[in-house]
């Protein structure tokens, strides 16, 4: 049954059944208009001769000789109105009256006496006082011949004609679908583990080619995202390894050394068990924004107007804590859609991040222009090298990796805002600070609609 469904039989059946049907109706066709203009031309000519032949009985003489000249299949016969042959072709002579069909009309009637076919007849009549009735008719054997001619040339080379058009469309068909069966077998053989693999590509750049491409784009992603799948679960396994394995000592020397500081312990266990939290929190976050990306009907129609530059005021506030002072005057009124907890988890990350890198001071500003938002942090610490700003944003990233934990985080914060920013429909870019001379990171939303 497969077998059956493949396109190849599918193609070809279908092909051939078009061909043989379209050449079925062109041979009945080509039969019907050649049989009708055989009786046409025949028509024609028995027209005048029964014209010929009225003209001469309403001179008032009858014919000798009514055959017609040429045409030994052919006959004449002149009857009056009591049925009574007047006169008739050397072929019929002394048969009775042939037909007593109405004079002007046309038919088809076996004539014995001339031949065993069938006779195309016209029925004339005189237009003289006791009108005559001229009947003449000639043989339709020639057009049955040729007829059947032509329909037997047509019955035997049709059949012949849509066994090699199926040959061909089998065999076209085949040869085009060869990299199809190529590309099917290499991609069923390609597991989990051999995403490297990629389909052969035609030379010819058609559907099936493109049919290629488009596979090998797929793998592309499908290695990348796998790539991004092992490298983020050997990151979070490794940043987890390392609080755990510092609680684990703690409980230890607990045990171990009855004089060590209990609540020192408790302490360092706590917060141990706090950036777990944080790093669990974390990867939980970034899986969210993953199915958001797949989900496309989570539409920016859908959230609500936020005002960027209170949230941005209120998160400068809360980071106002840390030594390193935040400039928050530069904040200009804007309205953007989304969700306001994760915008502010944007800018709580970027904050963070900015004041964990500053020497002296942090600055946030928010503007506008047609039809955009753009929040930007700057801060005036080491800044970022262009080779490595395409980097930072990414998951367990930290460039300046000899620095401590405590102080570097797990290098989540930047690609979840990241994350938050592009499922808000915007962008997050990395430059230099031309205001404070360290890093600058731009935040660029759609707008909403202005306030009233």
């Amino acid at each position: 049954m497969g077998r059956l469904a493949s396109v190849r039989v599918r193609t070809t059946v279908g092909a051939t059944f078009i061909v043989a049907l379209a050449l079925a109706v062109a041979g009945l066709g080509v039969v019907t208009v050649l049989r009708r203009s055989m009786i046409d031309n025949i028509d024609d000519s028995l027209r005048l001769r029964g014209a010929d032949i009225t003209a001469i009985v309403e001179s008032g003489t009858l014919p000798d000789d009514a055959a017609i000249e040429g045409d030994e299949d052919g006959f004449v016969q002149i009857v009056d109105s009591a049925g009574n042959v007047l006169a008739a072709s050397r072929n019929i002579d002394g048969e009775p009256e042939l037909t007593d069909a109405a004079p002007g009309s046309t038919l088809d009637l076996p004539v014995s006496p001339v031949d065993d076919g069938t006779f195309r007849v016209h029925i004339h009549q005189t237009d003289t006082d006791g009108a005559l009735t001229v009947i003449v008719g000639r043989s339709l054997e020639d057009a049955d011949a040729a007829t059947a001619t032509v329909a037997w040339s047509l019955l035997t080379g049709i059949p012949a004609l849509v066994l090699i058009v199926g040959a061909t469309t089998w065999i076209v068909v085949g040869r085009a679908l060869r990299p199809v069966d190529a590309i099917r077998a290499q991609v069923a053989d390609i597991g989990g583990t051999d995403l490297h693999r990629r389909v052969p590509t035609p030379p010819a750049d058609d559907e099936i080619g493109r049919l290629a491409t488009t596979m090998n784009e797929m793998l592309d992603r499908l290695e990348a995202a796998s790539d991004r799948q092992r490298r983020f679960v050997s990151d979070a396994s490794h940043e987890l390894r390392t609080p755990i394995a510092i609680v684990r000592h703690e409980i230890d020397v607990a045990r171990a050394d009855t004089d060590a500081d209990r609540d020192q312990v408790i302490e360092d266990i706590a917060v141990e068990n706090r950036r777990m939290q944080e790093l669990v929190d974390d990867l939980l976050l970034l899986a969210r924004q993953d199915q958001a990306h797949i989900a496309a009907e989570r539409a920016v129609a859908d959230r609500a107007i936020v005002d960027l530059d209170d949230l941005a005021l209120v998160e400068a506030h809360r980071t106002r804590g840390a030594s390193t002072p935040i400039d928050a005057t530069g904040l200009a009124e804007a309205q953007v859609y989304g969700d306001e907890r994760q915008l502010a988890r944007v800018i709580r990350n970027l904050l963070d991040n900015a004041v964990r890198h500053a020497r002296t001071g942090v600055a946030i500003t928010v503007t506008t222009d047609t039809g955009s938002v753009h929040l930007t942090v700057d801060d005036d610490g080491p800044g970022i090298l262009p080779s490595d700003r395409h980097r930072v944003l990414e998951r367990f990233t930290r460039v300046d990796g000899d620095r401590s934990r405590d102080a570097g985080g797990a290098g989540l914060g930047l690609a979840i805002a990241d994350d938050i920013v592009s499922n808000h429909g915007g962008t997050l870019a990395v430059t230099d600070s031309p205001r404070l001379g360290g890093a600058r990171f731009v935040v660029t939303l759609p707008a909403a609609q202005p306030r009233c």
